[in-house]
């Protein structure tokens, strides 16, 4: 067989067509996951200073977006179960908010002004993320992921079926303000109530048609770029694109930067409060790994793919340990939004590597991002994600 110069070229033109093709929808993949990443960033960080310590909010959004970027970045570049994205997990983050309200209360009991407080806090969360990635790290090279396999496949589904609720929940929160819970459906419901539901149904259903009848990779992206400059320019129309309508994100606002190393030099934390901190700072740990052992067979079933769980915990500690010093907060796997990327088009790894670069750039440069994009759309993407988790948990079961 003799290849030509033409063959060449004709070969390496298909190469270029497949990679930019590839490339485009790994870029709109991973554009639509930062989003939804960033929408739970902004949950995350007013729950963890909330009250008397709402300045700490700017600055732990940040460290959030940071870690979100630095770690993520390496974490996609490094997984056996590509693609993924990475963000702060539900479970870590909940203990940090416990962590947040238990030495926040403290120092300012003990006379310690808000910013000091916050401060603390913060030096403390990177205390917690520099441990984490450690004992993630100890743990991957010591090749113990085989020894902590055994986990029991109705938990998995259980934890596809509650990650579905909650995906749901929120959906429907960030589009009404209301809870998915009895009281929350019995009130009454405004038209515009109505209509920003119906709107993010509406959304919802479209996908579900397009995933069933059109195989092409391009669809789902297509769909979801389709719908975001329809929806924006039918709101600008309408004169409803300002965020006091509730039909965009509100803006993120001035974000404050985390820089642990200086913040050390002035730090008022003595050796006995952080000695009294260490069961909590242990419980972070856990609950990292507990969590990342779940979600690694979580996805491993929702794909029918096989993981490498020591591979998973070098890149996650590895990623928790760079991302410390630089102010990032812990980061970890993220089935949800994981699953999105690959639903959204994702092609390859890239497209987690593309998620994480978003993060960076939205907490560096101070991008508005999720202001550009129609709460209904974001929140179809929620109720697609719940719905999927759903029916898998218990089709699978069945």
């Amino acid at each position: 067989l003799i290849v030509g110069p033409g063959n060449a070229l004709a070969a390496g033109w298909k190469r270029f067509i497949v990679a930019g093709r590839d490339g485009l929808r790994d870029t709109i993949a991973g554009l639509v996951a930062a989003v939804v990443l960033i929408a739970n960033i902004v949950s995350f960080g007013a729950l963890m200073f909330p009250g008397n310590l709402s300045a700490g909010m700017p600055v732990a959004i940040w460290a959030m977006l940071i870690g979100g970027s630095v770690g993520g970045v390496w974490i996609a570049l490094r997984t056996s179960l590509p693609p993924i994205s990475t963000g702060i997990d539900s479970p870590t983050g909940t203990v940090l908010v416990v962590l947040s309200a238990s030495a926040g209360s403290g120092i300012l009991a003990a006379g310690g002004s808000p910013a000091t407080a916050i401060q603390s806090v913060m030096l403390i969360f990177t205390a917690a993320t520099a441990m984490s990635g450690a004992f993630l790290l100890a743990l991957g090279l010591c090749r113990w992921g085989s020894y902590l396999r055994f986990v029991p496949y109705p938990v998995i589904n259980g934890f596809l079926a509650a990650t579905g609720w909650f995906l749901i929940a929120g959906g429907l929160r960030m589009t009404t303000g209301r809870t998915l819970s009895l009281s929350g459906l019995l009130s009454i419901w405004t038209v515009i109530d109505v209509i920003k539901l119906s709107a993010a149904v509406a959304a919802l259903l479209v996908l579900l048609v397009v995933r069933r009848k059109f195989k092409s990779p391009f669809a789902v992206p297509g769909t979801l770029l389709l719908m975001w400059l329809a929806g924006a320019s039918m709101l600008q129309a309408a004169g409803l694109s300002d965020p006091e309508h509730g039909w965009h994100f509100h803006s993120l606002g001035e974000l404050t930067p985390w820089v642990p190393l200086q913040a050390v030099r002035t730090s008022q934390l003595t050796w006995s409060m952080i000695a009294r901190l260490v069961p909590e700072l242990l419980a972070v740990t856990v609950v990292a790994l507990i969590s990342l052992v779940t979600k690694v067979a979580t996805l491993e079933v929702s794909r029918q793919a096989s993981g490498d769980l020591d591979r998973e915990f070098r890149a996650h500690g590895i990623a928790s340990l760079a991302a410390a010093p630089l102010g990032g907060l812990i980061s970890g796997l993220q089935t949800g939004t994981s699953q999105l990327l690959e639903q959204a088009g994702g092609a390859t790894r890239m497209s987690g590597v593309f998620c994480a670069v978003v993060l960076g750039v939205v907490g560096i440069a101070g991008f508005d991002l999720p202001g550009l994009i129609p709460i209904a759309i974001v929140a179809s993407l929620f109720f697609n994600l719940g719905y999927t988790f759903i029916i898998d948990a218990l089709w699978r079961s069945y």
